[in-house]
């Protein structure tokens, strides 16, 4: 089976239109300019935070599995 040229250039061109975008994302969460310490720490414990919230959720959702499964 022969693939035409136009047919495989299509391709090509769709496939690296499709990686384009995740190449282009080059934003940083922390503020590169600055030198201030506590805006560093600031994003570092909200990060904290946000994770300490998700993983509580997850051992209250992980109790219930567990009182439904004895039931």
């Amino acid at each position: 089976m022969r693939v035409s040229y136009p047919v495989l250039l299509r391709c090509l061109t769709l496939a690296a239109a499709c990686q384009l975008p995740g190449c282009g994302n080059t934003g940083s969460v922390f503020d590169l300019e600055t030198n201030d310490p506590k805006q560093d720490q600031h994003k570092i414990a909200e990060f904290y935070a946000h994770e300490a919230m998700r993983l509580r959720q997850m051992a209250q959702d992980y109790d219930h599995r567990v009182a439904v499964y004895e039931r």
